[in-house]
């Protein structure tokens, strides 16, 4: 603001010092300096809280500024105009340019100060906002130093005034300020970007390059200065000598006015030696005061004379006065030659005109040896070549330098320009060479820094690995959380638990967040914000999370912030966690062990109160058995009755023994008759549901290691359960499969299916999730005694989403080990 300030006072004041300090620099321009005080005073109000909204206008303000200087293409643009002031200090150097333009250099910096000050008020926590800000502050930090040193040291003198590289000595100390507090506040604890910043390499890279592209194009500019210069110089020389040449044919030609006495053969000859030896003269001719021939070389043909008569008649009164100076008399019609006429006159009138037809191309074939030097060489009359040493295209050649050549005559103008092969060389392998190395330094630079930041990392992780070891006697795992950049870091031991391979999937507070039990995510959620806010010392709480097979593990989770910025935003939080799952199943088996000593009990009594029934049903129907035909409709369903009055037996048995573990059957039954009567029996009893059962074993004859009532009741719950489930009209479905050495069986429905929180308690005894409306509803039995017996065998049972809405049990039991002939084990 300051250094903005002081320009602006020189502008109005007339003080040239305070406009440009060193003459080594150019001067503060009104544009760059309204930029740059849009900057300071964005940059000074980006302090204060209230402040956002005048720093958000100056930060556009200045963009707005630094991208019209890139879109203005000459002095005739807008923001010339707007800002446009007289230059009323005769000791300010221009350059050549007027005050509003500010060098493209200063322009960058404008831009880059911008986008910084934007990055700076977003106040977004990521990595976005540092690598813009970081980006802005190292670019113009590195192109500011690299123009200060350049112009002070003369090593691109020539390039100064140049719009690239050129720039004020304000505007580059104000661009060193504002990117030292831009890497300052990058580099800070309170921006919020951790150390080593990912974005360092990057920032350095960039700049470098920017600043080599700067120099580079500063350095074809300088050699384009200079080949305009030496353009300049061989014009002047190549006019120089042309000048020579018409001055000796001229001088020539006076002394010939002066001695010439008698047309006779004497003259002829000494005028065509001088017509072989001046160059550039075609004919010598001598004439009346009309312009009629007299005489004239031994080369000069009658067409040569006629167009002298012709061209000389019109300016016969003007040399009927005495006249003592040689004059160009241009030729109508021939764009190359002239007449250079020199008068003898005597006693205040002329009397004989001495003429020279002179030949322009002729002047400048003898100067061709200069093109060896690079140059070419042209005459021009008005828009028409003459002659040209080169083809000359539709398009001006480039550093085309003009000089007159006759003034007061025809309208002759050498041309000099630098030939194609001179500026091929432009930029010159010097400017090549300079690109190369600085891309190269460039791009190593950033290797190295990224090198530097892979090895801080990789110090960092062994470091983690040697935490995690230590903590391994008191907990599972560390996980620490960088809350500027969002990522979560958790121990591999952690995913590996969980089966999420490396678990790069779960980087994030939210996606982890995804895997707590829906009931545990708002007290998680709870906890973490208070601890957060500074409202709890700690962060201490216990939830459930998903592993990849879906099963819900009990996690303890402690930790705590360990960095906050002076504001109190916590910056970093480094916790531990604990899978307590084993210890949650050994207490889960201690009150399952308790649930079931009550159960058993209790089924004792019922199973008693059965018994006596049961014995009479039993001997009655013995009776009832043999006085059936086979003939009659329904003998079929005896046998049934039989195994149904069998099974109830077994299962009042079971019930006695609920409470005694069992560690494996002794009894086999076979698949496709157990599932067969059991699915037959069930669709009898639930003809009035309205929902169909299709059996898909596939002709299996496998033998499981489960007794046959066991089997036979465990179809039977499964099925029933499924039809209880399903809407009317749909179809429950019993599919059988072996797998390995196990016989799978999916029992599937098309009701609600089972909700994920209750898929694990699903099992347990007296938990029921029938409505309380159905007549087969029980205790909430059925279920525990199926995962019973199937665990005592050595299987498994497990409840997922069944294809098309639903749920679907899969019961896996073990196979029987047998050589019988024709059946699969």
């Amino acid at each position: 603001m300051a250094l903005s300030g002081l320009a602006m006072i020189g502008y109005l004041a007339d003080l040239a010092r305070l406009v440009q300090p060193l003459r080594e620099f150019q001067p503060f321009r009104i544009g760059a300096s309204v930029a740059f005080m849009m900057l300071g005073c964005g940059i000074f109000a980006a302090s204060f809280a209230r402040g956002r909204w005048i720093a958000s206008i100056c930060a556009l303000s200045a963009l707005t500024l630094g991208v019209l200087r890139f879109l203005s293409l000459d002095d005739r643009t807008t923001l010339t105009l707007l800002l446009s002031v007289a230059p009323r200090v005769d000791g300010v150097n221009w350059h050549g340019q007027g005050p509003a333009l500010m060098a493209m250099s200063s322009a960058v910096y404008v831009v880059l100060g911008a986008i910084g000050l934007l990055a700076i008020l977003s106040r977004l926590r990521g990595m976005w906002p540092s690598i813009a800000l970081a980006c802005c502050g190292g670019i113009v930090m590195l192109l500011a130093s690299t123009v200060m040193v350049a112009q002070l040291i003369g090593v691109l003198d020539g390039v100064t005034t140049g719009p690239f590289i050129g720039s004020s000595l304000q505007a580059s100390l104000g661009a060193l300020v504002f990117s030292t507090y831009f890497n300052a506040l990058v580099w800070s604890k309170e921006a919020g970007f951790s150390a080593p910043p990912s974005w360092l390499p990057l920032s350095v890279g960039a700049g470098s390059l920017i600043t080599v592209l700067f120099v580079w194009r500063a350095l074809i500019g300088s050699e384009q200065v200079r080949l305009g210069e030496q353009t300049r110089v061989s014009a002047l020389s190549s006019r120089m000598a042309v000048t020579r040449q018409l001055m000796v044919a001229q001088r020539s030609l006076r002394r010939l006015a002066r001695q010439g006495r008698a047309a006779d053969s004497t003259w002829r000859a000494g005028v065509t030696q001088l017509a072989e030896d001046v160059q550039g003269v075609q004919s010598v001719i001598w004439a009346d005061s009309l312009g009629r021939p007299i005489t004239s070389d031994d080369k000069a043909s009658s067409a040569t004379l006629s167009l002298v008569r012709e061209t000389l008649a019109p300016f016969a009164h003007y040399f009927q006065h005495e006249q003592q100076w040689a004059s160009f008399i241009p030729i109508a019609g021939d764009p190359a030659r002239a007449l250079l006429v020199q008068p003898r006159c005597g006693q205040g009138r002329c009397t004989d005109l001495f003429v020279l037809v002179v030949d322009v191309r002729r002047v400048i074939v003898a100067l061709e040896a200069d093109s060896a030097l690079g140059f070419e060489l042209g005459v021009r009359n008005g828009d028409d070549w003459i002659y040209a040493t080169a083809p000359v295209t539709g398009r001006t050649p480039q550093h085309l330098v003009h000089h007159t050549i006759v003034r007061g005559g025809p309208n002759w103008q050498l041309a000099v320009w630098p030939s194609a092969r001179l500026t091929e060389t432009i930029p010159s392998s010097l400017s090549d060479l300079v690109l190369l190395l600085g891309i190269a330094v460039s791009v190593l630079l950033a290797i190295a820094l990224r090198l530097a930041q892979t090895l801080a990392k990789s110090a960092r992780v062994e470091e983690r690995a040697m935490l995690d070891l230590a903590l391994q006697t008191r907990t599972d795992g560390i996980w620490e959380w960088d809350l500027p950049r969002g990522t979560v870091t958790r121990s591999a031991q952690l995913w590996s638990q969980l089966g999420y391979g490396n678990g790069d999937t779960f980087q994030t507070m939210d996606s982890w967040m995804s895997l707590v039990h829906p009931q545990d995510r708002a007290m998680v959620e709870s906890r973490l914000g208070d601890h957060l806010a500074g409202r709890t010392e700690s962060y201490d709480v216990t939830y459930r999370v998903r592993s990849a097979d879906g099963r819900w593990h009990d996690f303890v989770d402690r930790g705590r912030v360990v960095l906050r910025a002076r504001d109190g935003t916590p910056l970093h939080l480094l916790g531990m966690f604990a899978d307590v799952t084993d210890r949650r199943n050994a207490e889960e088996v201690v009150r399952q062990a308790e649930t079931m000593s009550t159960m058993g009990r209790l089924a004792g009594r019922i199973a008693h109160e059965i018994n006596n029934p049961l014995a009479g049903i039993k001997n009655s129907f013995m009776l009832i058995k043999d006085a059936v035909p086979e003939t009659h409709q329904y003998y079929k369903y005896l046998a049934a009755i039989d195994r149904e009055v069998q099974r109830i037996g077994d299962v009042t048995r079971q019930l006695y023994e609920t409470y005694r573990p069992e560690t494996e059957s002794t009894s086999h039954a076979p698949v496709q008759t157990v599932v067969g009567d059991a699915v037959a029996f069930i669709e009898q009893v639930n003809r009035s549901s309205g929902v169909g059962v299709v059996v898909e074993l596939g002709g299996i004859a496998a033998i499981v290691k489960l007794s046959d009532s066991m089997l036979r009741q465990c179809v039977y719950n499964l099925v029933q359960n499924a039809i209880e489930a399903s809407p009317p009209g749909s179809r429950v479905v019993v599919h059988g499969a072996i797998e390995g050495d196990e016989f799978v069986l999916r029992v599937s429905d098309r009701g609600p299916g089972v909700p994920v929180e209750l898929r694990e308690r699903i099992f347990e005894p007296f938990m029921s999730t029938k409505p309380s409306k159905l007549s087969t509803g029980g205790m909430g039995m059925g279920l525990s005694l199926v995962s019973r017996a199937i665990r005592s065998a050595g299987g498994t049972i497990d409840v997922v989403d069944a294809e098309g809405g639903g749920a679907e049990f899969v019961a896996r039991m073990p196979l029987v080990e047998t050589f019988v002939q024709g059946v699969t084990a």
